[in-house]
């Protein structure tokens, strides 16, 4: 009873000193909303002056009551009312045994929706003075960077908030990250509808992101968005396709050390920006449909690659193919293509490097053997570049 007794006194303190002319509740004050509703799985704390049985904390259980240890008092429904409400409730209930309770509530935990662009959508318990990064980050974090440029925050109210917590991570900027309270549901780096620009290729995460126009990203911040370029990409082809159909030539490392470069656009709906990856300078003979040299990205395998150059003759002999790599030194690969299509095989099936010479063996072929063939030709032609 003294313990309950000391924090009505305490609180009545501090009220009043918050009281004094000059002086008014905050919003971080007073974390309920006048339209919120009471919920299951919500935590009430529950003073009733003079009688500390019924002073603490108590849980709104799955079927929306909170339970009271006095068992005259036994259980009483509060989920869907209001706290003005629960409170008429629990004095008018707890009047049948006391005197004239005076009975003070608020909500110490509660639950909020956090959806959109996070790791793991959903409910979550928060308690009072927690704040929206904070949920969005049980939440499992933003999924990319760039989203938490914009967030939607509803209350309980139907009040909506737009913010930018981006801000108040980059440039502790508070005011993006306000206290939360019950009822609040949260919606993560989501646009309007056709608000979107793409990041493709050779990026560590490709996909869609939102774009608001009043704080479009540049092409450098949306490729970092996207977690900037991968090892085997080519930054400086980096295409950047426009919805109306214009494609620039974007050079991604003179941006990275010149972010103020004119060249760094801002983003409009519906662009789309394109990483390649390194090419690699290769050749293919043999029983192919279209011999010759070719560009490919790296990473490509001997089969894409015959694929390249239009794919396998009628007569190509698949368990006779060979790979002739010049770099650093002259390596002969005999590549048996028929445990690729034919086995399933994918280890008979070599990533190709820069400069490599594809042969594919086919009947009809010069009358001496076809690796004879190719070794006496080819391979001291190659010999002879190397040097």
């Amino acid at each position: 009873m003294i313990r309950c007794l000391t924090k009505i006194l305490a609180f009545s303190i501090i009220l009043g000193a918050l009281l004094q002319p000059g002086l008014a509740l905050s919003e971080e004050t007073q974390p309920e909303e006048s339209g919120y509703r009471v919920r299951p799985g919500d935590t009430l704390e529950i003073s009733v002056a003079g009688e500390s049985a019924y002073c603490g904390s108590f849980l709104v259980g799955a079927e929306g009551t909170i339970l009271f240890s006095d068992e005259m008092v036994g259980s009483i429904a509060v989920a869907g009312l209001t706290l003005e409400e629960t409170q008429a409730r629990l004095t008018e209930t707890l009047a049948q045994y006391l005197n004239d309770p005076a009975v003070s509530l608020q909500v110490s935990k509660f639950r909020v929706i956090v959806s959109g662009d996070v790791a793991n959508p959903g409910s979550y318990e928060m308690s009072g003075g927690e704040t929206l990064m904070d949920a969005i980050t049980r939440a499992g974090g933003a999924k990319r960077e760039i989203s938490l440029a914009r967030v939607e925050l509803k209350r309980a109210s139907g009040e909506q908030v737009s913010l930018a917590p981006q801000k108040f991570l980059q440039k502790a900027d508070e005011s993006q990250n306000p206290p939360l309270r019950p009822g609040d549901e949260i919606l993560v780096g989501r646009s309007q509808l056709g608000q979107e620009f793409r990041v493709s290729g050779a990026v560590k995460f490709p996909g869609v992101y939102p774009l608001w126009k009043e704080t479009p990203p540049s092409i450098l911040q949306a490729v970092e968005a996207a977690g900037r370029w991968t090892p085997d990409a080519d930054p400086r082809r980096t295409l950047l396709m426009t919805k109306n159909g214009t494609q620039l030539t974007i050079d991604l490392m003179a941006l990275d050390a010149n972010p103020a470069d004119p060249s760094n656009l801002p983003l409009q709906p519906g662009d789309e920006i394109f990483v390649p990856r390194k090419a690699l300078q290769i050749t293919v003979q043999g029983a192919v449909n279209m011999p010759g040299p070719y560009l490919v990205e790296e990473g490509t395998t001997y089969l894409q690659a015959v694929g390249n150059a239009g794919g396998l003759k009628a007569s190509a002999i698949l368990n006779e193919a060979v790979l002739v790599r010049n770099k650093p030194n002259i390596e002969w690969i005999e590549v048996n293509l028929e445990k690729v299509l034919r086995e399933g095989d994918m280890s008979a099936n070599p990533v190709v490097h820069d400069g490599d010479v594809l042969w594919v063996a086919e009947r009809d072929a010069p009358k001496q053997g076809s690796f004879d063939f190719l070794k006496n030709t080819l391979v001291p032609i190659l010999w002879a570049f190397s040097l």
